[in-house]
């Protein structure tokens, strides 16, 4: 005689296969845990959840359990992580999770300083900057381009290089025990009309001049803008243009 046997499926339970190890890694940054690699099911996939963390964020992507916190939080949190499939749950060990405490250099805030400036006119506005751990904030100036900065406390003074007008910068560095961070400082430095400068002329002193005599004068001016323009008054009246004049005294 034959017999003959049916065996039905049965739903088997996920299972732990691995206890998951305690996990360490420093502040503001992530770990992951990959829970495929603890659980597995015979016959069914599995979707995980876990419970316990309060600081620390634990968002599970498939199997992917990406481990981060919110800035700046260190401390431990004892988690349980789990595995469904559509009829039982497992759970795991008690698995302690630990964010180190990572020493922190300052950071600059937001401040209000004019960038948009006028060459040749002097600035200041106050420069500001934060440390975690409340330690003492230096600052200072790092590199200069077509742009000089000085410090008082916090207190920034700049102003553009002799003339200059464009685009420049300074470098603000703060710092404390545990480092040091910088920031750009840019500015748009506007054209200013200057005055034209007498670089040089002749003679140099009083000039006598006798009846019928003459006597030849020269001048040399600059100006950063533009070709100067040079007259010549004698009485309030021009007798004359350019970089030399010869003055006739009649007889």
């Amino acid at each position: 005689n034959q017999i003959n046997l049916s065996v039905n499926s049965v739903n088997d339970p996920p299972e732990l296969i691995l206890n998951i190890e305690n996990k360490t890694w420093d502040e503001d940054t992530t770990a992951t845990i990959n829970l495929n690699s603890y659980f597995e099911d015979v016959d069914s996939a599995l979707t995980y959840n876990v419970s316990g963390n309060s600081n620390i964020i634990i968002s599970i992507n498939d199997s992917i359990a990406p481990l981060s916190s919110s800035k700046d939080w260190f401390g431990s949190e004892e988690v349980v992580f789990s595995a469904s499939d559509e009829d039982f749950t497992t759970s795991s060990n008690s698995v302690v999770l630990t964010i180190l405490e990572k020493e922190e250099i300052p950071e600059f805030l937001n401040f209000s300083c004019q960038s948009e400036i006028n060459e040749d006119e002097n600035y200041s506005c106050t420069i500001q900057a934060s440390d975690f751990e409340n330690d003492e904030i230096l600052f200072s100036i790092g590199d200069e381009d077509k742009l000089k900065c000085t410090l008082e406390n916090s207190t920034l003074h700049y102003v553009s290089n002799n003339n200059y007008f464009g685009d420049a910068s300074c470098e603000l560095i703060a710092k404390d025990n545990d480092g040091s961070t910088s920031l750009l400082f840019n500015v748009k430095i506007l054209s200013v009309n200057d005055a034209p400068i007498i670089t040089s002329y002749s003679p140099q002193n009083n000039v006598i001049i006798p009846e019928g005599k003459s006597s030849l004068f020269t001048i040399q001016a600059e100006d950063a803008e533009s070709t100067p323009q040079i007259e010549w008054l004698f009485e309030n009246q021009v007798v004359g243009k350019g970089s030399t004049y010869n003055f006739n005294k009649p007889a």
